[in-house]
């Protein structure tokens, strides 16, 4: 891989662990936006641009399944179904 290849996904990876972090609980992807995501990764929201078109293209990078996905009961069903379907990266 290329040190420009390296520093994208080093970027992808720091903004996906933020995002999980920050929409580790339910109820938080409302409340929880780009803004806050680049500033809990340190980096700025063009960052986030310019790897997802979207949120909504992070949440599913980050946690997996379809959002907005705000209740404990329907996580856990979506996360033990979904698991094959979008492998998270560790």
């Amino acid at each position: 891989m290329k040190k420009r290849q390296q520093a994208k996904a080093a970027t992808r990876a720091k903004l996906i662990a933020a995002a999980r972090k920050l929409w580790a609980e339910p109820g938080t992807y409302g409340r929880m936006g780009i803004r806050e995501i680049s500033t809990e990764a340190g980096m700025s929201t063009g960052a986030v641009f310019a790897n997802w078109k979207s949120k909504a293209d992070l949440w599913r990078d980050a946690m997996g399944y379809e959002p907005p996905v705000d209740c404990a009961e329907v996580r856990a069903v979506l996360q033990a179904s979904a698991a094959t379907l979008y492998p998270r990266a560790a």
